[in-house]
């Protein structure tokens, strides 16, 4: 059973379980910390799984004293190394939900700002590598940058770079500041004007 599954199962078996939710809350108050309930990810709830790691990491004192302590809970050890891989892996993902947020307000434009966050991912993804990282997280960080490469050419398209230079917040500075070539800003200023004489 992988790491995830067994975190996975794990919580499962303890938010399932009245005698063992108590369990849980008594080992909190053991370690004075503030019992809160474990959480477990979803499909359809962008983010949940970091959501559920950082809330682990959080209660690790109290899970890993109720998890020695039932014997039902043994199966599901987490070592001294998968804990640091939990805390890489908050790491990891911390960004992806910044971006998530970002991109879901309701409150102003954030089309023009797809490109940004495509470089700011690349960047985060990029600094994963194999002298500071291990090598779960390395190739989850490759993976990514492929799934990114295959959607990021898209942010070239006419209605970006029109949304990019209309937006305020933008407009072609934002070029410049991220160090994209002249000749590419020339070309998509021309591509504006085209646009917005027909």
């Amino acid at each position: 059973m992988s790491l995830y599954q067994r975190i996975r199962a794990c919580i499962q078996k303890i938010r399932l379980s009245t005698r063992l939710r108590q369990d849980f809350e008594n080992a909190c108050m053991l370690h004075k910390i503030k019992p809160k309930m474990l959480l477990r990810d979803n499909q359809t709830r962008w983010n949940s799984t970091l959501k559920m790691l950082e809330r682990l990491s959080e209660l690790r004192k109290p899970f890993e004293l109720l998890r020695r302590n039932e014997t039902s809970l043994n199966k599901f050890s987490v070592s001294d190394a998968e804990w640091e891989f939990i805390d890489e892996m908050i790491k990891f993902l911390k960004p992806f939900e910044h971006v998530t947020l970002l991109l879901s307000k309701s409150t102003s434009p954030t089309m023009s700002l797809s490109a940004a966050v495509y470089i700011e991912l690349f960047n985060h993804l990029e600094s994963f590598t194999p002298q500071k990282h291990c090598s779960g997280i390395v190739k989850a960080a490759a993976s990514a940058c492929s799934k990114l490469n295959k959607y990021y050419p898209q942010t070239d398209s006419a209605v970006y770079v029109i949304g990019l230079v209309l937006d305020f917040r933008c407009k072609f500075d934002w070029y410049r500041t991220v160090g994209i070539s002249e000749d590419i800003v020339k070309a998509n200023k021309k591509e504006v004007i085209s646009k917005w004489k027909t």
